[in-house]
């Protein structure tokens, strides 16, 4: 089975989950080669993910620790990722039995994060099976995804697993400021930057949604039936963004048009389906694109590239108000 087959199941097996009657955890039983594929496509997009060793498995884990001069006594590291600043690389391990996590610049090596939970892990992981049955299974591994750090607060995925029985379980999101921590336990996948805090994709009542927390921890709500947070949405606030619609990786750019959306009520504030970059040529390619603020003009870098291979660039001036628009 190769790498795109092994997403192929994962894909299926997660939409399988959706109608599942399992509310505090999620499970996922899969062959070894499956997990470890899903671990590198959550874990980052970074080249850099450590490949285990088929005669020392951990050996991987020892470089980690010798490259960045990791000398705790009786630290047993367990998994290391780079983290949403793809700057930065997080490592966890097992500390007198309790969760310690460690964050290291990549190109200074120096760690900025250091933080132990001050209880000890769970080895066992009780579950409802459905129909009135509860299972239960044994950790004997953790893994850590998406860590992301917003000025002193940070948080993270934990998961854990089964190698034995070959369960994986993703139900913890901790938030960590100031040596104090936050634990919510549900079925999380995945953590996505929003304004000064975070979204986190869940399943409810079988549908996608996003869970709007601030960087203490605390929820503010919940936006059902939302789907699509796209690389193309801005935040203006913790409820409302600007989406740059059609703004994505390898589309073509002249189609793309901005509106103004509610994420709470997925109320549409305005749409302005004027397309700024609809003179350019045929299949020009978009690359990215940055934002400044100003108040409420914000103004959108646009990089292309044509189909000649030319690169290229504009500058659009948008006025989040009224959705009003000036290209320069």
């Amino acid at each position: 089975m190769d790498f795109k087959d092994s997403i192929k199941q994962i894909s299926e097996r997660v939409e399988k989950l959706k109608g599942s009657p399992c509310k505090g955890v999620f499970i996922m039983k899969m062959p070894i080669l499956i997990i470890f594929s899903f671990m590198l496509l959550c874990c980052s997009k970074d080249k850099e993910i450590p490949t285990p060793d088929p005669i020392n498995p951990d050996s991987w884990l020892d470089d980690f620790m010798n490259e960045y001069n990791i000398r705790k006594q009786g630290l047993k590291l367990a998994w290391t990722t780079t983290g949403i600043d793809t700057s930065t690389v997080y490592a966890i391990g097992i500390l007198d039995g309790k969760l310690w996590v460690g964050g290291y610049g990549k190109a200074t090596k120096r760690q900025f994060f250091d933080w132990v939970e001050d209880v000890e892990l769970d080895t066992v992981i009780n579950y409802y099976k459905g129909y009135g049955e509860y299972g239960s299974f044994k950790v004997d591994a953790y893994i850590l995804l998406y860590p992301y750090q917003n000025n002193n607060a940070y948080c993270f995925l934990l998961s854990r697993w089964n190698r034995t029985d070959n369960l994986l379980i993703m139900n913890d999101l901790y938030f960590v400021r100031d040596g104090l921590s936050k634990k919510n336990r549900g079925r999380y996948d995945g953590i996505i930057p929003w304004y000064q805090g975070i979204l986190v994709p869940t399943l409810c009542d079988g549908d996608i949604a996003h869970i709007c927390f601030n960087m203490q921890g605390d929820s503010l709500f919940l936006a059902k039936n939302e789907p699509n947070i796209e690389y193309s949405c801005t935040p203006i606030d913790f409820e409302e963004y600007i989406n740059f619609v059609g703004c994505l990786n390898n589309r073509d750019v002249r189609a793309a048009f901005f509106q103004r959306v509610n994420l709470k009520t997925r109320k549409i504030i305005w749409e302005n389906k004027t397309m700024p970059l609809k003179d350019l040529p045929d299949n020009t390619r978009f690359d990215y694109y940055a934002v400044e603020k100003s108040n409420n003009t914000w103004t959108y870098s646009v990089y292309y590239t044509l189909y000649n291979g030319t690169k290229g660039s504009s500058n659009i001036v948008l006025d989040i108000i009224t959705g009003q628009f000036e290209l320069k």
